[in-house]
């Protein structure tokens, strides 16, 4: 009986993830910026490759608790990019991140544009351009931790050979 209980979850998990990839690949973000649409689209293939790793480094950089993402990935059936837009955007409004992502969900088919417009966010905006700067530096930094390059890889400006005082 436990067999065909761990089955069952196993083919439902399936299911389930198969049908995320399907919205992975068919989304759109409508944030009003094509180039911030194609950063969201390649963020969710990239962490769909390691998406514990993503949450993690996601959780890390906004200083919210993993389970947090966690939800909003499974109970209000988000993306990878959907999450890391509610967490940008609740940071940048100091809006609650309930707050967001209700907002986000009750208007998903208006898109992320349309989202942020309702959070206070104007296009073209300090905000706006804020929103877009920290997705140019996030996205490399959360991509390569999900696609297991590692985090926050970056040069090393330690006293090695050649540096500091001993040259």
């Amino acid at each position: 009986m436990k067999n065909i209980i761990a089955v069952s979850c196993l083919l439902i998990s399936i299911n389930v993830n198969a049908g995320n990839s399907v919205g992975i690949i068919q989304y759109n973000a409508s944030t009003g910026d094509s180039t911030l649409d194609v950063q969201l689209k390649d963020m969710n293939i990239k962490a769909s490759a390691n998406i514990n790793d993503f949450i993690s480094t996601l959780g890390f950089k906004y200083e919210v608790s993993t389970s947090k993402i966690k939800h909003l990935i499974v109970d209000y059936n988000f993306t990878p990019a959907d999450a890391y837009m509610t967490l940008s955007i609740s940071r940048i409004t100091d809006k609650s991140i309930h707050d967001v992502a209700h907002t986000y969900k009750d208007n998903k088919l208006k898109g992320w544009g349309f989202v942020a417009k309702e959070m206070g966010i104007k296009p073209g905006s300090r905000e706006f351009h804020q929103l877009k700067k920290a997705m140019k530096y996030d996205e490399s930094e959360v991509t390569e931790s999900a696609s297991g390059k590692g985090k926050n890889k970056k040069w090393n400006k330690g006293q090695g050979k050649g540096k500091g005082k001993n040259k």
